[in-house]
């Protein structure tokens, strides 16, 4: 499971309306508009999609969850 950097909904990205490469990264889209609106502005959607993945004290929410378990 992925997450739509636009809209933040969780897809399966077999699933998906379509994905783009961004600087080596591979994004998945819920819908054909959320596609549109990240290729007009990836940089608006990639840093809200970034500061999603840190915790108050600075540190990515997924590295955290590795060390806790």
């Amino acid at each position: 499971m992925v997450k739509d950097p636009v809209c933040g909904m969780t897809i399966n990205e077999k699933d998906a309306a379509g994905s783009i490469t961004y600087k080596g990264e591979k994004y998945f889209f819920c819908a054909p508009g959320c596609k549109i609106s990240f290729i007009k502005n990836p940089k608006k959607y990639l840093i809200e999609h970034y500061l999603n993945k840190i915790d108050k004290s600075g540190q990515l929410k997924n590295n955290r969850k590795d060390e806790e378990s």
